[in-house]
């Protein structure tokens, strides 16, 4: 994009804000001065397989469901903070703020550090009912709240680009960041699915289907999860299959 904007410089006129859309669920611990711990944990791995299956022992798949839209599951954020506190416990006390990828370049451009509803879905640590972390898993998963970024509607303003950092890499002096949202819940708005009974479907490496609703649409069978929005008043019911 610097470079682009390097090129044309007349472009920079016509730039609102800057956003982001970011891989989600995955684990990017940074200490106060904002120098990363540790090497990404990325939404595929899965070294916390243990970890899960010890919370699921505390915090059942149908509790965990029924308050953030998700059953326990390794991919997600809780059980990789987990891991690193029992495989890493220096990194796990040095750490600041567990971060999702969006929210570390946000953080770079501003100095701010939140997360978005989108995000925080992706992490079995939020309550889709009350837009907040949730106390009782955070408890049984022997994770410090205050380790967690707090999260906003993916609309947010969260600051100002840094003048020196702006000048860097081209941007106006001054421009606004919004925090933006996970990969996913921004290919529904790209996709058009926004508004109550819309969907669509992604059919790649893998698939999925999600359907955008009015409140969450929870599944008896726990099939399928379910994400926030970029819209903080609406989600995401989505079916999904990681090979297709």
């Amino acid at each position: 994009t610097s470079d682009l904007l390097e090129k044309v410089p007349e472009a920079k006129r016509n730039l609102a804000a800057v956003s982001f859309s970011g891989q989600m669920m995955g684990c990017c611990p940074i200490n106060k001065n904002g120098e990363p711990l540790f090497n990404a944990i990325i939404w595929s791995d899965q070294r916390a397989y243990k970890e899960k299956e010890l919370l699921k022992k505390i915090i059942t798949d149908e509790i965990a469901y029924k308050k953030t839209g998700n059953v326990v599951c390794a991919n997600y954020l809780a059980a990789k903070i987990m891991w690193l506190k029992n495989n890493f416990p220096d990194v796990y006390k040095n750490t600041y703020k567990f971060l999702q990828a969006k929210d570390y370049i946000a953080y770079i451009l501003t100095g701010e550090v939140f997360t978005d509803y989108s995000d925080a879905t992706g992490t079995n640590l939020f309550d889709l009912n009350t837009k907040t972390w949730n106390d009782e898993i955070i408890n049984a998963a022997d994770i410090l709240k205050d380790k967690l970024p707090e999260p906003m509607p993916s609309t947010t303003i969260i600051g100002n680009v840094k003048k020196e950092l702006a000048e860097k890499i081209c941007l106006p002096t001054g421009i606004p960041v919004v925090i933006g949202g996970g990969d996913g819940p921004c290919a529904t708005v790209g996709a058009g699915a926004t508004a109550p009974n819309s969907c669509y479907n992604v059919f790649g490496s893998s698939s999925w289907t999600s359907v955008t609703t009015s409140k969450p649409l929870f599944d008896k069978s726990m099939r399928i999860f379910i994400l926030n929005h970029l819209d903080p008043e609406l989600y995401m019911a989505v079916g999904t299959m990681q090979s297709a």
